[in-house]
């Protein structure tokens, strides 16, 4: 699992938008919207190998979240970032 794109977190007003830089940046024109627990997520992907990995860090962070609900949530975020292209598989 890894990001397309190297991404760069930048505070906009009240948000948080996510921008590619790098060697493929101008493949994608746009930038991401995120809430701050996108944010998270897409940080703990640059950092692990699997979605095991990130869910097991995801339950230190929001400790008092189920297990379970917690990985559906990361299931459905992944899902799109997999249908938008910004994530291998």
């Amino acid at each position: 699992m890894k990001l397309k794109y190297n991404l760069e977190f930048m505070e906009v007003g009240d948000g948080i938008v996510a921008v590619p830089v790098g060697d493929n940046a101008d493949e994608l024109h746009a930038m991401i919207n995120l809430n701050n627990e996108s944010k998270i997520i897409l940080e703990l992907i640059k950092e692990s190998e699997t979605p095991d990995e990130v869910l097991n860090k995801l339950c230190k962070i929001y400790p008092e979240d189920s297990k379970n609900e917690l990985g559906q949530q990361l299931c459905d975020f992944l899902n799109q970032l997999i249908r938008e292209g910004l994530l291998i598989p």
